[in-house]
């Protein structure tokens, strides 16, 4: 039986890629999220799926901008525009990791020089160390340094 999405993929595609939510293109179109997360998970879909969530990605890094570029000065805009672009970041990280993700592809070659990859995760914010010493002395925490 044919999806009644079917005849809709070409502008679903483009919802995506436009960064709309699937909540919205799920209301749009009159059907669950489930059944439209079953449509575009099809193995004739999956595919320009995936690529419409990575081209989305950057309408999300730009709405990020925008929403910082056009907040009122005032203490709580501001506050709330920062929340804002970084859910917009992170949503940009998650539709399209590669170019948005925190995580760098780093080369190391074993003894034999073969190549090993390995995916390091750098937090987006310096960790804090305790000052574990017993030195009293010093009331401040220590970040690392993560520019190694």
């Amino acid at each position: 039986m044919p999806s009644k999405l079917q005849p809709h993929i070409e502008e679903i595609l483009s919802d995506l890629q436009d960064g709309k939510t699937f909540r919205a293109i799920s209301k749009v179109y009159g059907v669950t999220l489930s059944t439209l997360h079953e449509f575009l998970n099809k193995p004739e879909h999956s595919a320009r799926t995936q690529n419409a969530l990575a081209i989305s990605a950057s309408a999300y890094a730009d709405k990020g901008e925008e929403v910082l570029l056009n907040a009122k000065a005032d203490r709580i805009e501001i506050q709330r525009a920062r929340e804002l672009a970084q859910h917009y970041r992170w949503m940009a990280g998650k539709r399209n990791p590669k170019k948005y993700g925190e995580a760098s592809l780093i080369k190391i070659a074993d003894s034999q020089g073969q190549n090993i990859q390995q995916n390091i995760l750098f937090p987006a914010s310096p960790i804090i160390m305790p000052n574990v010493s017993g030195d009293d002395s010093s009331q401040e925490d220590k970040s690392t340094d993560q520019t190694d």
